[in-house]
């Protein structure tokens, strides 16, 4: 196996370890839910297109406000939205100090979920995104872990392994070098788009983010995956700070320990009757 073939091959790095939730606000999560209801409530049950919006300042991906698509056509299906009704959304994006992190529809009358119509959408969105929302994986890997066998034929010092080979050129003794152990390091770059399907008859939500990978000499590779929504509450830190104050957590014993009857593995495992903690935050 040649060293590029190896970097293809390989997973260096994970590029979902950054992205396990959709982060969004709970006032953006109610103006989607409300622009599902009050769509369908005008239009006869029709779903709606909209846009997951972050701060252009901000690295971090979290999605706290939406914009509605402009000029779009709706039914109970489908949305459409006009090329130039794209960039008219894009222009109003830029005016509010925001970035595009992704899209947004509803399902009036069914549950939220992705239809392969949405997977198609979605991938267009982060073909649009992707240029800008992306973060950067730094990767390590011990490409020889194995024996390390040098040979130098002229001015190539030829290094192989128990998985890859690497051929060094140079004007220096490359015979002299002695090697017990080759890393490759490596930069590898993450586009990523959101995706939030709200209902207009609960509060259930589906998420999707989809992820293409690229960089150095690896292929291209895109992914896409559920996610679970972290929802931010504005007065979070206040109502934590009271939580502390006023409660903590007791533990019980129950089922058969109240009659007396001791197991040893489960008394290093509950807490004696009555044992309060503080509320770990």
């Amino acid at each position: 196996m040649t060293l590029a073939e190896f970097i293809r091959r390989s997973s260096l790095a994970d590029p979902k370890s950054p992205f396990k939730y959709l982060t969004i606000t709970e006032r953006a999560l109610r103006k989607a839910q409300a622009y599902a209801r009050l769509i369908a409530e005008e239009f006869d049950d029709a779903e709606y297109y909209g846009y997951l919006l972050g701060d252009a300042k901000s690295d971090r991906p979290i999605v706290d406000d939406v914009l509605l698509a402009p000029d779009q056509k709706v039914t109970t299906g489908s949305c459409t939205v006009r090329p130039e009704s794209v960039i008219k959304a894009g222009q109003e994006i830029a005016r509010r100090g925001k970035k595009c992190l992704g899209w947004v529809h509803s399902h009036p009358r069914f549950k939220p979920y992705h239809s392969y119509i949405d997977d198609r959408n979605h991938e267009v969105v982060l073909h649009q995104v992707g240029p800008v929302n992306f973060v950067t994986l730094d990767a390590e890997e011990l490409v020889f872990p194995g024996e390390i066998r040098t040979e130098l034929k002229g001015d190539v010092l030829i290094i192989s392994g128990a998985n890859a080979t690497l051929e060094l050129r140079g004007d220096g003794p490359l015979g002299r070098i002695t090697i017990s152990q080759v890393k490759l390091k490596a930069v590898q770059f993450v586009s990523y788009a959101y995706s939030l399907v709200v209902t207009a008859e609960s509060s259930e939500t589906y998420a999707e983010i989809m992820l293409k990978r690229w960089g150095g000499c690896a292929d291209e590779e895109t992914m896409s995956y559920e996610v679970k929504l972290n929802i931010l509450y504005e007065d979070a830190d206040e109502l934590r700070k009271e939580i502390k104050e006023k409660v903590s957590r007791e533990y019980w014993t129950w089922g058969w320990r109240a009659w007396g009857e001791a197991d040893e593995e489960d008394e290093e495992l509950l807490p004696r009757e009555g044992q309060q903690h503080p509320a770990d935050w």
